[in-house]
């Protein structure tokens, strides 16, 4: 059997079999999103991604990397939790199989964890996310003309936390795909993030009357996006995306971004993001970012400013994220 199609059909087989039943989730920080430019835009992301970056959002937008990409990103959060992230990505060219490859690390933290209406003592919390990819362009595995528009990408990921002496882990698939036709600028895009197996917290130490831990599955996540991108002029190049975000265990998200290239050395955003209900936030967001290229190396500097709004009854809250890519 041809090798390539003995591949697609593996991973087409595997997805139905960890997919997740709607419910309440654990493991919330894997709504946690990272990277300057995807923040700065407000997350809408899922069509127009084309850097390392997309690894958070449809793995099938590192199809358009060319280069070597280092990526490190890291964003203060809410309530004191950092979350920090690095990753890797590039072309794979093999006698066995051809494409892009990118792996990952994800890592939060927040020291103290204090519930003032529990008799327990504050505890700590960290978890880690470590992940694969693949991504090829779909006519690789199916040649024809429609194929060759259409990007797909796949990553495996293991998942742990530590809560207290509490710990557990699990393992987790994102998949996605991008079309992406010829010369007319316009992109959409498909993914769904977090298919897996629910995660179950092991207690580190038991005592006498200690309830059992139950388990818990992933936040599944299904991202629909689209976006355009105008050419002005040379020196000036615009992009607007908007994103569908369903979190299976709560209500419908919509992201929308904007980003002005200047001379593909400065870049404006903003971006919003907002859910379809009035009890969860809203998220404005903005940010620069400035590319330096010389030779074969480019260095991409990233910063993102989001300031969650609650409404009338909560103060507005922010967070702020760096990042920076190297492409060599």
């Amino acid at each position: 059997m041809n090798k390539k199609f003995l591949i697609s059909i593996l991973c087409v087989m595997i997805l139905p079999v960890v997919a997740a039943a709607s419910g309440t989730a654990g493991a919330e920080y894997l709504k946690i999103k990272l990277g300057g430019r995807a923040l700065a835009i407000g997350g809408a992301y899922a069509a127009i991604g084309d850097d390392i970056e997309s690894l958070s959002y449809n793995p099938a937008g590192l199809t358009f990397i060319k280069q070597k990409q280092f990526h490190y990103s890291h964003m203060l959060y809410l309530d004191g939790i950092t979350v920090s992230h690095i990753s890797y990505g590039q072309v794979l060219d093999t006698s066995f199989i051809e494409g892009n490859v990118g792996v990952s690390l994800t890592f939060n933290w927040d020291t103290l964890i204090d519930n003032e209406d529990a008799v327990d003592d504050p505890v700590s919390f960290q978890s880690f996310v470590l992940s694969g990819t693949y991504a090829n362009k779909l006519s690789y595995f199916f040649p024809s003309e429609i194929a060759d528009m259409i990007n797909i990408g796949l990553t495996v990921k293991v998942i742990n936390e530590t809560i207290g002496y509490n710990q557990g882990s699990t393992f987790g698939f994102d998949a996605g795909l991008q079309f992406v036709p010829p010369g007319n600028g316009f992109s959409a895009g498909v993914s769904i993030i977090n298919l897996g197996m629910p995660i179950r917290l092991i207690r580190g130490i038991v005592e006498d009357g200690d309830p059992s831990l139950t388990e818990a599955p992933l936040p599944l996540t299904l991202r629909i996006g689209a976006g355009y991108k105008l050419v002005i002029d040379k020196d000036n190049t615009t992009r607007v995306a908007f994103d569908y975000i369903q979190d299976f265990a709560d209500y419908p998200q919509f992201a929308a971004g904007l980003e002005h290239s200047l001379s593909g050395l400065i870049h404006f955003r903003l971006g919003y993001n907002t859910f379809a209900d009035t009890r969860s936030p809203a998220y404005a967001s903005a940010g620069v970012g400035i590319t330096v290229s010389q030779f074969e190396v480019a260095i991409a500097l990233s910063y993102a400013y989001r300031l969650m709004i609650w409404g009338t009854t909560n103060a507005p809250e922010q967070d702020h994220t760096g990042s920076i890519i190297f492409k060599f």
